[in-house]
């Protein structure tokens, strides 16, 4: 059966992109989610997404904000307690070693019993966003998995076309190959 860690919203041992154009609340929607997991309290404060349980661990890679307007959202959400317990991890563009893979053995150790969040998922892609790229990125999710991750949640941009369509599907609101959503189906 299937397992939550955020009840009908977030799938234990899966692996969750979040899809929409840029500057419509992706980073705002994960940093809801970490803040639930951390604090064991439904996302949204809706009970519905009850956290069904504990989070030892959140790891938030986002290589592409550097830590001064990160920071101000993370304050935004209160999670400054959070990196000051250790609770959660923070990796932005101001880090001194930048992340180059997320097979680096430091970051496949972290992530045993954490739930990851990438923001956003192209950043750890290699190439563009092709079919053969896709694969080679879903490899490393299932990597991650492999090593103890307990969620991995992505955020990822939709084509620029996605804001005149009519309806959703996998293959309009996640930008580059169907494969992405293949992986995630």
């Amino acid at each position: 059966p299937l397992r939550f860690a955020i009840n009908g919203f977030l799938q234990e041992d899966g692996i969750t992109l979040i899809g929409a154009l840029a500057g419509h609340g992706k980073t705002m929607l994960m940093l809801a989610m970490v803040r639930a997991l951390l604090e064991e309290t439904p996302l949204f404060n809706w009970d519905a997404f009850a956290v069904s349980r504990p989070c030892s661990r959140v790891l938030y890679l986002i290589p592409e904000s550097s830590i001064g307007p990160f920071w101000s959202r993370l304050k935004l959400f209160r999670l400054e307690e959070h990196i000051r317990s250790e609770r959660l991890f923070v990796r932005t563009l101001s880090a001194q070693e930048q992340v180059v893979s997320l097979t680096d053995p430091r970051i496949l150790k972290a992530a045993k019993g954490a739930d990851l969040f990438l923001d956003t998922a192209i950043r750890f892609m290699a190439g563009d966003e092709n079919a053969e790229s896709s694969r080679a990125f879903a490899q490393t999710l299932f990597s991650l998995q492999a090593a103890g991750a307990q969620t991995i949640t992505g955020a990822h941009h939709a084509p620029k076309g996605f804001g005149t369509n009519q309806e959703m599907t996998l293959e309009n609101i996640l930008r580059g190959s169907g494969d992405i959503g293949a992986m995630l189906s």
